[in-house]
C-alpha cells in the first residue's frame, strides 16, 4: 500500500459520517463530516474539492512568482517567467497603478478613436470591426463574440481560426432574458458608477448604461443556452470566409481577421493575411446569423460604447484599486460571488495565471511535477 493511497483513504474516511445510516440519507453518510469541515469561505459563492485544488495552485504560484522580487537581482523580463513574474510585481504595486493608470487609459482610448460614453465625438468614418479586432488582438476583450486560434477538434494537427458566442459580463444567460432582477439592477448601477468614476457627466452616464444594458440584453436573447450546446459535432460549422461575407454580410469577416492579425509575422516574416478562402471554424452558425441581423437595428455610437465598456470591464476595471475595486466589489457582493473583498494577490496570481497560462503552467511543472513519473509514461 503506497503513502498516496493511505493518504487518500484518509480523506475519505475523515469525510464520512459513518453514524448515519446510509440507506437513511447517504449524502450525509458519505461527506457529512466534509461539509462540516469546509465553511464557504467569505470571499468564494461554494467549496469544493476542485475549488480546494485550485487554492492550493493560487498559492502555489504566489510562491513561485514571489521568487527573485525584493532581492537585487534584475528579473530577465526577455523570458515568458520572467514576463509573468515582473507583471506579478506591477500588479501588485497599487499606488504605481493609482498614480498612472489614467495616463494608459487614455492612451489606449485615444488610439481605439475615443469613447462617446466619456464625451469624446464619434468618428463618422469608425469601423467596428477595425475596432474590435484591436481589441481582440491587443487585448483579448470579446464582447461580440468569441475569436481565437485552435486546434482543429476535427484535424488536431491543423489550428484553424475559430469563431464561438460570447462569454457574457453578467455571467449567466438568464439575467438578462428574465425581468428585471437584482444582478440585472447591480449590473447597471456598475456601469453608471464606472462611468461617473471615469469623468462622464452622471446624467449621460445613466443614459449610456441603460443603452449598454439594452444591447448586451439584446445579444445575450440571440445566444444558445448552454444546455443546447452539449454536442460539440453538431455546433461544429466550417465555412470560408468567402461564404461569411456572403451568408453574414452585415460584418466583413475578412477585415475583422486581417486586423486581428495586423501585427503578426509568420516564421519567415512575411505579414499574415486571410483572403476568401481563408477556413474559419464556427460554433453555433445561427448565433452569426443572428447576430448579423442584429448589428445593423443599433446605431454604431450604442455598439463603440457596448465594446468600449467590455474592454474596461474585462481588461483594466478588476486590476484598479479603490474607488474602482470597492465597486466592482459591491457588483459581485450582490451576485454572491463574495462577502468580502479578496486580498491583492489573489487577484494578481489570477489574471497572470488567465493572461499568461504558458508561462505559469511551465514554471509550476518545474518545481512540482514528478519528471520521475513523467520518464515512465
Amino acid at each position: 500500500m503506497t503513502p498516496g493511497c493511505i493518504r487518500t483513504a484518509s480523506v475519505i474516511l475523515s469525510s464520512m459520517n459513518s453514524s448515519v445510516d446510509p440507506c437513511s440519507d447517504f449524502y450525509e453518510y458519505a461527506c457529512g463530516q466534509w461539509i462540516r469541515g469546509h465553511p464557504i469561505p467569505d470571499d468564494a459563492p461554494s467549496v469544493s474539492n476542485f475549488e480546494n485544488l485550485g487554492q492550493d495552485l493560487e498559492f502555489a504560484l504566489k510562491e513561485l512568482l514571489e521568487e527573485k522580487i525584493g532581492r537585487e537581482e534584475a528579473i530577465d523580463r526577455e523570458s515568458a517567467i520572467g514576463k509573468a513574474k515582473f507583471f506579478y510585481k506591477l500588479c501588485l504595486n497599487e499606488s504605481e497603478i493609482f498614480d498612472n493608470w489614467r495616463t494608459t487609459f487614455d492612451e489606449v482610448v485615444a488610439a481605439f478613436g475615443g469613447w462617446p460614453s466619456l464625451g469624446h465625438q464619434l468618428q463618422d468614418d469608425v469601423s467596428i470591426e477595425k475596432l474590435y479586432g484591436d481589441m481582440v488582438a491587443k487585448f483579448r476583450a470579446d464582447s461580440l463574440f468569441k475569436a481565437t486560434v485552435q486546434p482543429d477538434d476535427k484535424n488536431s494537427e491543423k489550428h484553424v481560426l475559430l469563431i464561438d458566442q460570447p462569454a457574457l459580463n453578467l455571467f449567466a444567460r438568464d439575467f438578462y432574458v428574465l425581468a428585471e432582477n437584482e444582478e440585472r439592477l447591480a449590473y447597471l448601477q456598475l456601469i453608471r458608477d464606472v462611468l461617473v468614476l471615469l469623468h462622464a457627466p452622471s446624467e449621460s452616464a445613466t443614459f449610456d448604461a441603460e443603452e449598454i444594458i439594452e444591447f448586451e440584453t439584446a445579444l445575450a436573447n440571440i445566444t444558445m443556452a448552454d444546455d443546447q450546446r452539449h454536442d460539440i459535432a453538431e455546433l461544429y460549422t466550417k465555412m470560408t470566409l468567402g461564404q461569411m461575407k456572403e451568408q453574414l454580410p452585415n460584418f466583413d469577416w475578412q477585415l475583422f481577421f486581417n486586423e486581428v492579425f495586423r501585427d503578426i509575422t509568420s516564421k519567415n516574416g512575411t505579414r499574415i493575411s486571410f483572403d476568401e478562402n481563408a477556413e474559419v471554424v464556427v460554433y453555433g452558425v445561427e448565433f452569426l446569423r443572428r447576430l448579423d441581423k442584429l448589428l445593423p437595428q443599433f446605431e454604431k455610437r450604442r455598439v463603440v460604447n457596448y465594446l468600449e465598456w467590455c474592454w474596461f470591464f474585462k481588461t483594466m476595471l478588476r486590476d484598479l484599486p479603490d474607488p474602482f475595486a470597492l465597486t466592482i466589489f459591491k457588483f459581485y457582493k450582490t451576485l454572491n460571488l463574495m462577502n468580502v473583498q479578496k486580498v491583492r494577490w489573489h487577484g494578481c496570481v489570477t489574471r497572470i495565471n488567465s493572461l499568461m497560462p504558458m508561462a505559469t503552467s511551465s514554471i509550476y511543472v518545474k518545481h512540482h511535477f514528478d519528471h520521475e513519473a513523467k520518464k515512465q509514461c
